[in-house]
């Protein structure tokens, strides 16, 4: 549930709805505040932590190049064009791949962008892969989004004990704590985003503790089994008013 297209069509079906659940609280101040709605619940959407966790491969993930993972369409609101951007800040640190995973309008552009700025043995496009698999061979999720909701790849990559590098968008703030399970950064901070990755790829104890709080995380906030509790119990809820 994004501020932008899912917000617009809940205001525009309204007088049907009896209640709003939204997955994040940043909907439910703009619905209070903007529309003086007030039949909002939030329920924080889940996943399952016994499928998303650390494997033998992840705990493995030093042993190589430090390699930062994109998981999502390539699009303009994912903003994969900033990934070529950081890339070529950190060309000449030959440790730092990154891998984007998914498909979409920009993928040529993003083909193109790597070739043209001699980043191809720095990026590499992955296409479309299973997120678990993704998960095995990179330490650190990157989402430079212009918009998100509360988004799905940022809580199984938690799950699975990798940190997340986010911008402040949307819901991200409810699920990355900054300096605790991940990073997050303003999208014009190129330099900073660039001494976060420097930083962490470097310090094998810090990424440690932001790996292992990303986890704790999980299992504390995560679990989709509160999530399907809290949607039975408001149904029921409405179904015997």
């Amino acid at each position: 549930f994004n501020v932008y297209g899912h917000l617009k069509n809940n205001r525009k079906f309204s007088r049907f709805i009896k209640l709003t659940i939204t997955d994040n609280f940043l909907v439910k101040e703009i619905l209070i505040n903007k529309y003086e709605e007030n039949n909002i619940k939030v329920i924080e959407s889940g996943i399952d932590i016994n499928i998303f966790k650390p494997s033998i491969e992840t705990s493995n993930r030093e042993l190589g190049p430090f390699i930062i993972g994109f998981l999502g369409r390539l699009s303009p609101e994912k903003n994969p064009n900033y990934i070529i951007e950081i890339a070529k800040l950190l060309k000449e640190h030959t440790n730092i791949k990154f891998f984007i995973y998914g498909d979409g309008p920009m993928y040529n552009e993003i083909l193109n962008s790597i070739t043209t700025n001699g980043l191809n043995r720095t990026v590499e496009l992955k296409g479309f892969v299973n997120n678990i698999s993704a998960f095995k061979d990179i330490n650190l999720l990157f989402m430079p989004s212009h918009i998100e909701g509360r988004p799905f790849a940022a809580m199984e990559s938690l799950s699975s004990g990798i940190p997340v590098l986010a911008s402040t968008c949307g819901g991200i703030k409810e699920l990355i704590k900054h300096n605790v399970n991940g990073l997050l950064f303003n999208l014009e901070d190129l330099e900073l985003v660039k001494n976060y990755i420097i930083d962490l790829s470097s310090n094998k104890i810090e990424y440690r503790k932001l790996s292992d709080n990303a986890r704790k995380f999980a299992i504390k906030y995560l679990d989709s089994k509160r999530m399907n509790r809290e949607y039975r119990d408001t149904i029921h809820s409405i179904l015997n008013q």
